[in-house]
């Protein structure tokens, strides 16, 4: 079994104690009748509305990524649209979602596309992503008062949340546009690759990274000089995000939960908050600490009581964490079978024209 294998089957198998140990917790310190009574009233109308809004979410989510491509002939429409789907399912089983990237360069070069022209594509959606979760976490602050009540600790890990995301907004401007990081990264590989260690063998690989961060760089910038491009992936993003951030208010509605159309924005700042203070947490898909903000800050929704908010919790998981993972992983199959039998179209296509050639 291969490096890579094992890799992968350490990464799954973390995930499902992770999830299997969370979901425990959860159980056993909660009253289980409690909340299988809770399950019981669920009203089938608003938990396929629930659904639908998800299936909303994974249409919308790729376009900011398509919209930053632009025109680029070389990168087909279809193409970003699957490679930006399959996101979900590498940043749920890595720490701290930092997997999906990594992977859409893969795939972007199985396609045909540059490392550095796909970096460049997929630094400047990061960006437009962080952009649209700072820009929603002002908008929740609005609704400060709820979401600080009753729990001490909440108002700390607000403000954590929110101040590391800045940051992030910031590392990611610094690293598609500042030449200063893009020098520093440089002088770091060119110091690694030339250790006696290596004996010059790995000197290539300082000219060739040098090239990378130049056309990554070049690329990010490209796509910034397009202002109304880049406005518009800030607008899909966000309305990408308040679709995702409103499932809740249904996953709520579908408990039974008599929530007024008013207290739509609170939810949206609520799930804003569970995920902006939680996303930094080194486990896969911030098990453990994404729990406990949900309970904490919905419980404090009129009506929702502690079985309540772990019902909910638990429907919001098992959608938006487990079955969006699901879908993701299909289509990174699908993307798998559909990359083979390009190749192969092209192979074939070679081979006609070789023996044309001949003719």
């Amino acid at each position: 079994m291969g490096d890579f294998m094992k890799k992968k089957i350490f990464k799954v198998v973390f995930f499902l104690a992770i999830t299997i140990t969370m979901v425990l917790i959860l159980l056993l310190n909660n009253d289980m009748d409690d909340i299988g009574n809770v399950l019981k009233s669920l009203k089938p109308f608003w938990l396929i509305m629930a659904l639908f809004i998800l299936i909303v979410y994974l249409l919308i989510n790729p376009l900011s990524l398509i919209v930053i491509i632009g025109d680029d002939k070389s990168i087909k429409k279809s193409d970003s649209f699957l490679i930006g789907s399959i996101e979900y399912f590498y940043n749920g089983i890595t720490p701290s979602n930092t997997g999906a990237q990594p992977m859409q360069v893969v795939e972007y070069r199985r396609v045909g596309v540059s490392s550095s022209k796909s970096t460049g594509a997929l630094l400047i959606n990061s960006t437009v992503n962080q952009i649209a979760i700072v820009i929603l976490c002002l908008f929740s602050m609005v609704y400060y008062k709820e979401l600080a009540k009753n729990v001490v600790s909440i108002k700390v890990l607000i403000f954590i949340g929110f101040a590391m995301n800045i940051l992030v907004l910031f590392m990611y401007v610094a690293m598609g546009h500042s030449k200063h990081i893009k020098n520093g990264l440089i002088k770091a590989v060119h110091w690694i690759v030339n250790r006696k260690v290596f004996k010059g063998k790995l000197a290539h690989i300082s000219d060739k990274f040098n090239a990378y961060c130049e056309e990554a760089q070049q690329a990010f910038d490209n796509s910034l000089k397009n202002k109304w491009r880049f406005i518009l992936a800030i607008v899909f993003k966000l309305i990408a995000l308040l679709v995702f951030y409103s499932l809740p208010f249904f996953i709520l509605r579908a408990l039974d939960i008599d929530l007024g159309p008013n207290t739509f924005g609170l939810v949206i700042g609520m799930t804003t908050f569970s995920i902006a203070m939680t996303c930094f947490i080194p486990t896969p898909g911030a098990s453990g600490g994404i729990e406990f903000a949900f309970q904490s800050l919905f419980i404090n929704l009129s009506g929702v009581t502690k079985a309540v908010a772990v019902s909910g919790m638990l429907l919001w998981r098992l959608l938006t964490y487990y079955l969006l993972m699901l879908i993701s992983l299909c289509i990174y199959f699908y993307l798998e079978f559909y990359v083979i039998r390009k190749k192969k179209k092209e192979k074939e296509l070679k081979l006609v024209e070789v023996k044309e050639d001949t003719v």
